[in-house]
C-alpha cells in the first residue's frame, strides 16, 4: 500500500507538471513514470529485499 500511494503521488505531481510545462506530452508521462519505475524497481517501490540462492 506504501507503494501505491508513493506511486500515484509520482504520477499526480509528474503529470500536474507536464500539464503546465508540456500540454501535449501529458498523457505520455503516466507511461514514462511508470517505464522509469519498472526499470529500476521491478519488484516494487518498497519491496523487501530477499537474499539470493545459488
Amino acid at each position: 500500500m506504501p507503494g501505491a500511494a508513493i506511486g500515484a503521488l509520482m504520477v499526480g505531481i509528474s503529470r500536474a507538471a507536464s500539464v503546465h510545462m508540456l500540454p501535449e506530452a501529458e498523457l505520455f508521462i503516466i507511461y514514462f513514470v511508470m517505464a522509469i519505475v519498472l526499470l529500476f524497481r521491478p519488484e516494487g517501490l518498497f519491496a523487501k529485499t530477499q537474499a539470493r540462492k545459488i
